[in-house]
């Protein structure tokens, strides 16, 4: 029994010197993104009239880590895995997203949490600020959402949070490139064990993006977009309490950018319906139609750019539509490799379409940095 015991022993040692060869042969990198502005706004309170019930200043940050390994066989198929950690305790889902990949001729396989095919492909308008300010997802905005309203900036690029999927990307062919994605259910970071209930909401997502990139006679063009849709589950609430149908929920996305010279012109648009049993970008929406457009001039390291957006959302709460625009003035300045200062001036205008008209118009503006590391 010794014998047999010291045996298996020194099986596993073995194994477990085998195991560390194999680990070693993967290269490990961890990078992020770091941002963080300064902003104020002039909005009106929550009875739609001018008040000071809400700061009209803050400093707000976004802080993420990426940990990423990555080998290739001999076979040149390369292997790798990403993980996404939020850089503070209060976020309610600490890891972000997080998946392994298979890479070759034959494209890439995703397999993890992660968007969907149709947001991965998309297109929004030109933003000179890297996405620290503007008016399509934009990392920082200083408008505070009032009560009675459900968005607090405009999409065209809605996600589904960021749900245990299977993502298949095709090589890119002439500049273009196609993607499909599938997801069992709503679930994320599930464990080794069970299937989950039927009270996730939705079930059979299932994604499609499509892209282009290239060049032409001194222009770029970039264009993408797609189509998503579940299928909504009926035993139970929805999301925000409400009861769910049997419609099945979709949105659908497009967008292009179009550069010469300096100058990039572009804009987006993105619909969807039966939002209620999936959520949209968090908020307690059935039905949203959104598009941008915007303009930008890059010259050295500075951009300069105007964008404009509108939304209609139908609220889950009274089943009217409210609207929200953006206007919005930025610049961006490259300060070095992976190092960004930024400034905006905008206007926004909320519409609720609901018996308590809790409208709020305003003013807002702010600086930022942010490290790409």
């Amino acid at each position: 029994m010794k014998r047999v015991l010291l045996g298996t022993t020194a099986l596993m040692a073995a194994s477990a010197i085998g195991m560390g060869q194999a680990h070693a042969k993967f290269d490990v990198t961890i990078n992020g993104v770091w941002n963080t502005a300064y902003g104020f706004v002039d909005q009106d309170d929550s009875t739609g009239e001018s008040g000071d019930n809400r700061h009209n200043q803050a400093i707000n940050e976004d802080f993420e880590v990426f940990f990423q390994i990555t080998q290739t066989l001999d076979n040149g198929v390369t292997v790798g895995g990403r993980v996404e950690l939020e850089g503070f305790q209060s976020d309610s889902d600490q890891i972000d997203e997080r998946w392994i990949y298979f890479r070759g001729g034959f494209g890439e396989v995703r397999i993890g949490d992660e968007d969907d095919a149709r947001k991965l492909m998309s297109y929004t308008s030109p933003n000179p600020t890297n996405f620290l300010f503007g008016v399509n997802s934009p990392s920082f905005t200083f408008q505070s959402l009032a009560s009675g309203q459900v968005v607090s900036t405009n999409s065209t690029t809605p996600f589904d949070g960021d749900s245990s999927k299977i993502i298949y990307f095709t090589p890119s062919f002439s500049g273009f490139q196609l993607a499909v994605s599938y997801a069992p259910d709503a679930s994320q970071d599930r464990t080794g064990f069970g299937t989950g209930s039927t009270q996730d909401f939705v079930s059979s997502y299932v994604s499609i993006g499509a892209n282009y990139s290239g060049q032409f006679d001194g222009f770029t063009i970039g264009a993408g977009g797609g189509y998503s849709q579940a299928h909504a589950e009926t035993n139970g609430p929805g999301p925000f309490g409400n009861a769910i149908n049997d419609d099945s929920p979709y949105t659908w996305a497009a967008g292009a950018n179009i550069g010469f010279g300096g100058f990039t012109v572009g804009g987006s648009i993105a619909m969807g319906d039966g939002l209620d049993s999936t959520g949209y970008n968090g908020y307690s929406v059935t039905e949203a139609t959104v598009y941008d457009i915007g303009v930008t001039y890059a010259f050295d390291a500075v951009n300069v750019g105007i964008a404009w957006s509108h939304g209609e959302y139908e609220d889950v709460n009274d089943g009217e539509n409210d609207e929200l625009d953006f206007i919005t003035l930025g610049s961006g300045y490259t300060l070095g490799e992976g190092v960004l200062l930024a400034a905006f001036v905008g206007w926004f205008d909320y519409e609720d379409g609901g018996p308590t008209s809790n409208d709020n118009t305003g003013w807002q503006a702010g600086v930022g940095a942010g490290l790409d590391f």
